[in-house]
């Protein structure tokens, strides 16, 4: 923020942010350049402190990553060996899919259209549809989650995207097994999101500028802390202390 403030402290009037502007800016880099990340984050490490295994999994990439980074004599490692810790990249995905910080977008129709759907659906009064009519002034909710939620043909309109539906993630969707993205075992029938098929960072024109470069931040936070630690739960008899992440952190031999 102090950067944004300083660069609009321009000689020339034309360069500079409004005061609405600049607010603006601020929001979004307080709320979804560090809110977002940081707790897509934290729910990564919860679900590798809960799965041992994929854990494990996890440090024994991270090793043969740096170990290939020295072997080759560099000091560090680039975003080429980021993206070719697969499974890594697979728990990073498998996270965001069951834990979505942001539940869904609030969209405003500017005008009469008609959604089609992937499957019917039977209303109240039974009838079977195949699209949703959207009026203009329609208020519409994407479900991320796709957890809970209804279709309804009133002002408000729910949609489920679905990073929890069993017809698109399979019968285990409800559970964390990243390697999913892996064996190809289940094929994602939506196009839906700018990030393997997800609903994290929303879709087309109001998709998130900044997606890519919060994939790399939690890429390189988890580099970081597997490289050095490792993650546990804290025993079931121990009495929760208020709203904290229930980790306990240990060095790496």
């Amino acid at each position: 923020m102090d950067i944004l403030v300083r660069a609009n402290i321009s000689e020339d009037p034309r360069n500079r942010l409004s005061e609405e502007e600049l607010l603006a800016e601020m929001r979004t880099v307080i709320a979804a350049g560090h809110l977002t990340t940081g707790n897509s984050l934290c729910f990564i490490l919860y679900e590798l402190a809960r799965h041992p295994d994929v854990q494990e999994r996890v440090h024994a990439e991270v090793s043969s990553m740096l170990s290939a980074v020295s072997a080759r004599g560099d000091a560090e490692y680039t975003m080429g060996d980021l993206d070719g810790m697969h499974y890594i990249l697979a728990v990073l995905k498998e996270a965001l899919r069951l834990h979505p910080v942001v539940f869904g977008p609030f969209l405003y129709s500017t005008i009469d259209d008609v959604l089609p759907l992937s499957k019917p659906i039977r209303t109240t009064d039974g009838k079977l549809l195949s699209e949703l009519p959207i009026s203009a002034g329609q208020n519409v909710h994407i479900s991320i989650s796709g957890i809970t939620g209804k279709n309804t043909l009133g002002q408000q309109l729910f949609i489920l995207i679905g990073s929890r539906l069993k017809d698109i993630w399979g019968p285990d969707a409800h559970e964390f097994r990243p390697t999913r993205f892996l064996d190809g075992s289940v094929a994602v029938k939506n196009n839906f999101g700018v990030f393997a098929g997800l609903g994290n960072f929303a879709s087309g024109g109001v998709s998130c500028l900044g997606w890519r470069f919060a994939i790399i931040e939690m890429q390189t936070f988890l580099v970081e802390i597997m490289r050095q630690f490792e993650l546990s739960l804290p025993p079931a008899d121990q009495p929760e202390k208020g709203m904290q992440l229930p980790l306990m952190v240990a060095t790496l031999p």
